[in-house]
């Protein structure tokens, strides 16, 4: 039996190259393998060695996606460190739902459910954003990342619920008193204000009014819900911005170069001051709390001291679904002040020690 195969067109083929490939074919014929299922395989192999490498991708969906986004720096951060660095030079298209798993799998391994959620979800968006694209761009045609489940892969996310005691704010206070980098002045502020970590750490000095207002003006770019927001400031909160020195390159309140960017990455602060507390107090201590647990101290505290449930929420910023449109940025702020007053003086007492002399304390100047 025979088979006819199509060599080509002849009108564009020079005859020499059919010969050739037909010499080639019946080589193959003659071994029982199909010609045409060896030219879909060299096929295959070519586009795989034209593939896009996947920290093209990234960057691409970093560079169009991100680069207007809240977190945008920080989800890059995460994507370069997590997934570029572990995938660079692997053709896109050849990352299986295997590769996905085996890279949460490891920062699970870490200890770190949290970022392997992250992680998870960085991917996801990455593929379901690049299948948005024509598919000549990329050549990705499919969602490796589909039919992974978070849960089932990593497990619920925890529900936090860390709340500083009287003794924790006591020694972490103290500790940060002590340094002298921006990381610990910004989260000195966190402690009197509440505010989410992105919006002190990269709070610029045209955003603070200590002379007039005496408030922190956020535009809605830089607030969570997209709103205008104020937090007022309690003599304690002046008196510690009144302190630290203005940059002389850059508008940045905490920064480590003169102003001209805000600080990032909290690993290298975290590990000393656990370690300086740890040095305080004489044995390993319990510091696993993010600034995010300490804004959920500061409002477990306004309960101690009887704010009312909607000035303490409205104080820390919490904007409830449906009701950010009529938002106030200055609603209720003789309330929000006062509030932050009572605050600063509870904590004022915790941190004050018995023995004079023994712990840096928070003195309390007129404004």
């Amino acid at each position: 039996m025979s088979i006819r195969r199509k060599i080509g067109d002849a009108a564009v083929m020079p005859l020499a190259e059919a010969r050739d490939i037909a010499r080639e074919w019946l080589r193959l014929v003659e071994k029982g393998d199909d010609p045409e299922k060896g030219k879909k395989q060299r096929e295959a192999e070519e586009a795989r060695a034209r593939a896009v490498p996947f920290e093209v991708v990234a960057e691409a969906y970093i560079a169009e996606w991100l680069v207007d986004k809240k977190r945008g720096a920080k989800d890059a951060q995460e994507i370069r460190r997590e997934l570029v660095s572990r995938w660079r030079g692997r053709p896109v298209t050849q990352i299986t739902r295997d590769d996905i798993l085996v890279a949460v799998e490891a920062v699970k391994a870490r200890g770190k459910l949290a970022t392997a959620h992250l992680v998870l979800s960085h991917a996801k968006r990455i593929w379901r954003w690049a299948l948005h694209q024509p598919s000549s761009r990329y050549g990705i045609t499919e969602n490796p990342t589909r039919e992974v489940s978070p849960q089932l892969a990593i497990g619920q996310k925890a529900h936090r619920d860390r709340v500083l005691s009287d003794a924790e704010l006591l020694i972490t206070w103290r500790t940060l008193a002590s340094m002298v980098e921006p990381e610990a002045h910004c989260l000195q502020l966190i402690m009197l204000t509440g505010m989410r970590r992105g919006e002190a750490e990269g709070l610029t000095w045209k955003e603070v009014d200590l002379d007039g207002e005496r408030l922190i003006t956020l535009q809605a770019a830089r607030f969570k819900s997209n709103v205008k927001f104020a937090y007022p400031l309690s003599n304690d909160a002046v008196t510690l911005l009144r302190g630290i020195e203005r940059g002389k390159r850059g508008d940045f309140v905490f920064s480590n170069n003169g102003g001209v960017s805000a600080i990032s990455g909290w690993s290298r602060f975290v590990d000393k001051l656990r370690k300086l507390v740890a040095e305080e107090i004489g044995r390993e201590p319990d510091v696993n709390w993010s600034p995010h647990d300490i804004r959920r101290t500061v409002m477990s505290n306004l309960s101690r001291l009887r704010v009312r449930q909607e000035i303490a929420e409205l104080a820390i910023g919490h904007v409830k679904t449906g009701l950010v449109k009529a938002y106030n940025t200055w609603e209720a702020m003789d309330e929000r002040r006062e509030a932050f007053e009572a605050w600063a003086s509870l904590l004022r007492t915790l941190v004050t020690p018995p023995q004079p002399g023994k712990v840096v304390t928070m003195e309390r100047r007129s404004a």
